[in-house]
Order: structure tokens, then sequence, then C-alpha cells
């Protein structure tokens, strides 16, 4: 039943599997220096795997670009939280702290 509808949907489901290129980043250190996880992608997922919260930007220009990386961190994530979006490849993605170091896993692909 779908919920914004209230009627039972239908249609043929397939078992195709799905393949991304890119490779998964485990236990990145993050401190209160912001860490860029993607450039140029359209896809990003972030996780957050230690006690301590991670913020993370989406719309940060990156010192690359001429940036200053003090983009809007919007986003907290908590231990065990994860964050995962399809982005504008314009977008530069930043993680950071408020205090400490923390570690995250990150992907993001094309």
């Amino acid at each position: 039943m779908d919920s914004d509808c209230n009627r039972r949907l239908t249609g043929i489901g397939t078992d195709t599997a799905l393949t991304a290129v890119g490779a998964l980043t485990s236990s990145a250190s993050i401190t209160t220096t912001p860490t860029q996880v993607a450039n140029n992608k359209d896809f990003v997922f972030v996780k957050n795997t230690s006690d301590i919260d991670v913020y993370v930007a989406v719309d940060e220009a990156g010192l690359a670009g001429g940036g200053s990386s003090n983009g809007n961190y919007l986003i907290r994530l908590s231990k065990g939280e994860a964050f995962a979006s399809k982005i504008t490849t314009d977008a530069d993605v930043y993680v950071k702290t408020s205090s400490g170091i923390a570690t995250v896993d990150y992907f993001s692909v094309t």
C-alpha cells in the first residue's frame, strides 16, 4: 500500500544488479579542518563511525575552487548515522567536527 495515495501499487520488479565505479574510503580521520569527500561527483555517501558528531556541507566552493571551506554545515551525523544523496556535480562536499577527531566512511561516484 502506498501511503501517499492509499492504493496498492503495481508493476514488475527486476533483479538486475546495480553497479557503480568508485571505492569506499573507510575510517577517514576528520578534524575541525574541513575534509573534502566529494568533488565533481553526483552521488555521495558519508557514515559517522565515531562517538564525535560530524557536520556535512554540500554547498562548499572548496579550497581548490577558490572557496574558503566555510560552507553551510547543515547536516549533523551522530555515531552510526549516515547521509546519502544524489547531488549536482558542481557540489564540493566537505566534512568536519566542531572539536576533536572523528572517523567516517565515505563513498562518492559519478
